[in-house]
């Protein structure tokens, strides 16, 4: 009867012991929590000073699109700029290999530019910029005027490819989008 109390004392320890973690993991945010990931990715060993990378410590984010007049040419025609701005809002910088990732502008499903980039430091950004002649009286631009959008385009494979230093933790904001009905106003 003792050695049978004493295991079910053990097994109840246990269970508030497990719920204790969980209760405290439950307080961390998802920037606290950590990758414990391996040490020995893709076959080889990383050695022992190996750090895991927290959770959302890079994360590239399409933060905006912005509208400017270049020149009016008449009263409701110009010339103006769009552009598309993402910045690496992450902890980490963004360490990348040569055309694995671009930035592209989008004038409805069509892409009018694209910018690859490399690496990208912690507050670090890109820019995409388009250049195009605006007609604010006519129906194509004036009443149905185009939807920009930016994407953040990146290699099927980045998240497989060993290298933690690309994987971006937040794909949910790798786009942004606008109404071109803004460059109306600036007319």
């Amino acid at each position: 009867m003792k050695n049978c109390f004493s295991q079910m004392v053990k097994k109840v320890s246990m269970v508030s012991l497990c719920l204790g973690a969980v209760a405290f993991s439950a307080t961390l945010s998802a920037d606290d929590r950590i990758d414990l990931g391996d040490r020995y990715r893709n076959g080889r060993d990383l050695g022992r000073d190996f750090r895991p990378i927290p959770l959302c410590a890079i994360d590239l984010a399409a933060t905006s699109l912005n509208f400017q007049l270049l020149n009016r040419t008449s009263t409701y025609r110009g010339q103006v700029r769009i552009t598309g701005v993402l910045k690496n809002v992450g902890r980490l910088s963004y360490l990348s290999g040569a055309r694995q990732q671009s930035l592209n502008l989008y004038e409805d499903r069509r892409l009018v530019a694209t910018v690859p980039f490399v690496n990208l430091a912690v507050s670090g950004s890109v820019t995409v910029n388009f250049v195009r002649n605006w007609d604010a009286s006519s129906a194509a631009e004036g009443e149905f005027p185009p939807t920009y959008k930016i994407i953040l385009s990146q290699d099927p494979d980045i998240y497989i490819d060993g290298n933690v230093n690309n994987d971006d933790c937040n794909t949910r904001n790798n786009t942004f989008t606008r109404s071109g009905s803004a460059i109306n106003d600036l007319l």
